[in-house]
C-alpha cells in the first residue's frame, strides 16, 4: 500500500501539469466562444431539440421536435462593503471586503450531445481591524472551479450524462483562533487538489424566464496533497501520511437560474453526495443568490450559503452577505 501511494505521489506532478492544461484550454474555449457570440448577435442562444406531443384528429400523440433555447449567461462582478466606527458598542472597529467573482457558462450542440462548461472564480479579502486582531486582512472567499459536463441528447424526460469537475483554492488558506490571535494555514493553490468524474441522469427544463438542471448518479473522486494532508491522510494508519485519496459514492446536483422580475435574477445550486462506505453520512452544500440590478452596471445581491461537512466542520456552516457591487454581463 505504502509503494502504491508513493507512486501516485509521484505522478502528481504529471496531474498537475495535466490540470493546468486543462485549466488553460477550457478558458481558451469560453473566451473564444464569448468572442465568437459577440460577432454575431449578443443574444443568439444555442437551440437544443426536446421531444413535445402534437395531438392529431385521432387522438393519437405524436411526438416532434422543438426547440429550446439555452442562453449563455457569463459576469464578472467586484462587490464592496465599508464600515468604521469608533466609540461604539465595540470600541472602535474598521472593515472593508472586497469580492471578485467570475462566473463563466458555455453551452454548445454537438450532434446529439449537450455540452456544457462552467468556470467559477471567488476571490475575496476581508480587511478587519479591532482592538484584539493582530491579522486584520483575511481571505473571505478562496474558490476555484472547472467543470465540464456532456449530455446525450435523446429527447427523453431524463438524459444520461458524464462529467468531470475539478476543484481547488487560488490562494492560501488559513484557519484563525482569535482567542490566541493565531493562524493556521491549511491550503493553497493545487493542495489539495479535488477531481472528480461522475456519470447518471439529468433532467433538464428551460423557458424564458427559468433554467433548471437536476442531474443524479454515481462518482468517483480523487484528492491529490503535498504538504497539507487533512482530506488525505487516514488516521487508521498513524506511522504513514497519505498524501491521496480515493473514494466512490452517488450525487445529486440541482441548478436553477431564474427571473423573478425585470431587473432581479435569482441562481441557487444544491449538491449532496454521500460516500459507499457510510451512507448514513451525507455532504450538503447550498448556494443562494438574489441579485438586483439599480442602474446600469451598478447591483446589489443578496448571498446566503449554507454547508454541511463534517470532515470539516461538525456544525453547519452558513455565510449571509449584502454586497453592492459593479457587473459586467457577456
Amino acid at each position: 500500500m505504502k509503494i502504491f501511494v508513493e507512486l501516485l505521489y509521484f505522478k502528481k506532478i504529471k496531474i498537475k501539469f495535466k490540470f493546468c492544461s486543462f485549466i488553460c484550454t477550457l478558458l481558451l474555449l469560453s473566451y473564444l466562444t464569448v468572442q465568437v457570440n459577440a460577432q454575431v448577435n449578443p443574444q443568439d442562444k444555442v437551440v437544443v431539440p426536446s421531444i413535445k406531443t402534437v395531438q392529431t384528429e385521432s387522438n393519437v400523440a405524436i411526438p416532434t421536435s422543438s426547440p429550446i433555447s439555452i442562453p449563455n449567461k457569463n459576469s464578472i462582478s467586484l462587490n464592496f462593503i465599508q464600515s468604521s466606527s469608533n466609540y461604539w458598542y465595540d470600541g472602535e472597529n474598521n472593515s472593508l471586503t472586497l469580492k471578485l467573482i467570475a462566473r463563466i457558462v458555455d453551452k454548445s450542440k454537438i450532434d446529439n450531445f449537450v455540452l456544457v462548461n462552467r468556470v467559477l472564480l471567488k476571490l475575496g479579502t476581508q480587511y478587519v481591524k479591532n482592538q484584539s486582531n493582530l491579522y486584520p486582512w483575511r481571505i473571505s472567499d478562496n474558490e476555484l472551479s472547472l467543470e465540464s459536463i456532456s449530455v446525450l441528447n435523446l429527447g427523453w424526460t431524463i438524459d444520461p450524462y458524464i462529467s468531470l469537475k475539478a476543484n481547488t483554492s487560488v490562494t492560501e488558506i488559513f484557519l484563525f483562533d482569535d482567542e490566541t490571535n493565531d493562524r493556521f494555514r491549511i491550503g493553497k493553490l493545487l493542495d489539495p487538489l479535488t477531481i472528480r468524474e461522475s456519470a447518471g441522469l439529468r433532467f433538464s427544463d428551460f423557458s424564458d424566464n427559468y433554467d433548471l438542471d437536476v442531474r443524479s448518479g454515481f462518482y468517483l473522486e480523487q484528492i491529490f496533497s503535498d504538504e497539507y494532508t487533512d482530506l488525505t491522510d487516514n488516521l487508521e494508519t498513524p506511522d504513514i501520511t497519505e498524501k491521496f485519496a480515493l473514494r466512490t459514492g452517488i450525487e445529486s446536483i440541482s441548478d436553477l437560474n431564474a427571473s423573478l422580475t425585470e431587473i432581479i435574477n435569482y441562481t441557487g445550486r444544491i449538491e449532496l453526495s454521500s460516500q459507499f462506505r457510510d451512507l448514513t453520512q451525507w455532504k450538503v452544500k447550498i448556494g443562494n443568490e438574489f441579485r438586483a440590478k439599480l442602474w446600469k452596471f451598478i447591483y446589489v445581491s443578496l448571498n446566503v450559503n449554507f454547508v454541511y461537512n463534517i470532515e470539516q466542520n461538525i456544525h453547519t456552516q452558513w455565510q449571509e452577505s449584502l454586497n453592492l457591487g459593479i457587473t459586467q454581463n457577456f
